[in-house]
């Protein structure tokens, strides 16, 4: 399969895989379409994955210029991860449960 992907122009990167003997090819992507790809993976399964994460998650697969700045306005910009960043760390969530009682 992925001689065939070479067949068809795809770029790739090659590059070592840290602390192993082994390499790995990344997908080169197109500069314009960093950012599209970087709020995917943030947003995928719902899991709005950190910078931190999402710098790995991304490197991992892929290649691309200027990811750190499409990461931190990626998560700049996502609403939920503005609200986590708001909610107040002392909040105290509450289980509520409910009995019920009858007599028949």
């Amino acid at each position: 399969y992925f001689n065939a992907c070479q067949a068809k122009n795809l770029l790739v990167v090659e590059d070592k895989i840290p602390n192993t003997t082994q390499t790995r090819n990344r997908i080169v992507i197109p500069k314009n379409m960093v950012p599209a790809i970087i709020t995917h993976l943030h947003v995928q399964d719902n899991k709005h994955l950190s910078s931190y994460q999402l710098e790995k998650t991304f490197n991992r697969n892929f290649f691309g210029i200027h990811t750190k700045s499409a990461i931190k306005d990626t998560i700049d910009n996502c609403r939920i991860c503005r609200a986590n960043k708001l909610m107040p760390s002392n909040v105290l969530y509450q289980n509520i449960t409910f009995s019920l009682d009858c007599d028949l």
